[in-house]
């Protein structure tokens, strides 16, 4: 019997994180965001220095209960109006932002951060491995497999992330 196998050195990798709930109900899920965090990116050698900042007051620029988002497939830049909220936080440049809230995404996504981006959303509608889903966005330029590969989303297993991300 023949067989092959592939040996990959992951090196440790440490990421900076803050929760910012954008709303007061949202702040009872910071915690189980930052847990999944760790929890999933353990596997692979990262570990996420996670910090929970108070709410983020975005009444001057969302009215209602809706946030508009980008196309979840372009995943290339924020709608006018999360440029508006990435713009209103004033943290340190050096960390990536998973912003949490009860509004809803006009789109109907549970989370969208662009490729490459600082900046990550999670909705009303998300569950806890979101935030670590679109962090994958963000900090490791994933795409989904969907479009990288032309797949099908039945042909795929998102392997602990939620349903093909809905962003």
């Amino acid at each position: 019997i023949i067989s092959s196998f592939r040996l990959v050195h992951l090196s440790p990798k440490t990421v900076d994180v803050s929760l910012v709930p954008l709303d007061a109900g949202s702040q009872s899920k910071l915690q189980s965001q930052g847990d999944k965090l760790n929890q999933i990116y353990k596997r692979i050698g990262v570990t996420f220095n996670v910090t929970k900042d108070p709410v983020l007051d975005i009444s001057s620029v969302v009215s209602g209960d809706t946030i508009d988002s980008e196309d979840a497939e372009l995943m290339s830049t924020y709608s006018p109006q999360q440029q508006q909220i990435n713009t209103l936080y004033k943290g340190t440049g050096a960390r990536y932002v998973l912003f949490v809230t009860d509004k809803k995404s006009s789109t109907g996504q549970k989370g969208y951060m662009r490729l490459n981006g600082q900046f990550g959303y999670v909705y009303n509608n998300a569950q806890g491995k979101t935030g670590a889903h679109e962090l994958g966005h963000g900090v490791f330029k994933l795409e989904h497999p969907l479009k990288a590969y032309g797949t099908t989303q039945s042909a795929t297993s998102t392997a602990g992330l939620p349903d093909s991300c809905q962003g």
